[in-house]
């Protein structure tokens, strides 16, 4: 807890129940794992700051719809696409790299 701390002090403004929980829900329901998701928000803790109804779901239904692999370097880059480089298809570019991920092994 000390490290998501100091990497996201504005976590302590986050309201528990109606938004850290249910954002890790949400990252533990995308991923079907539990220590995944706890790690990708650990590391990446100021994935709490995005809004679920807004912005999560709806890009995580357009990545679904898409055929893309939900992985959490998706769900990363899904979050912080900017406004702009998600209206312009600039998350597709997960798809390459997922596929050249599975080529790969």
């Amino acid at each position: 807890l000390s490290n998501l701390a100091l990497k996201f002090p504005s976590i302590f403004h986050c309201n528990l129940q109606t938004n850290l929980i249910p954002t890790l829900n949400f990252y533990i329901e995308a991923l079907g794992d539990e220590q995944e998701a706890s790690s990708l928000l650990v590391s990446n803790p100021s994935l709490f700051a995005y809004s679920l109804e807004r912005r999560l779901k709806p890009r995580l239904e357009e990545i679904r719809n898409a055929g893309i692999v939900i992985d959490a370097a998706c769900l990363r880059k899904m979050a912080q696409c900017t406004d702009v480089q998600w209206a312009k298809k600039e998350w597709q570019i997960v798809k390459v790299d997922v596929s050249r991920m599975e080529n790969a092994s």
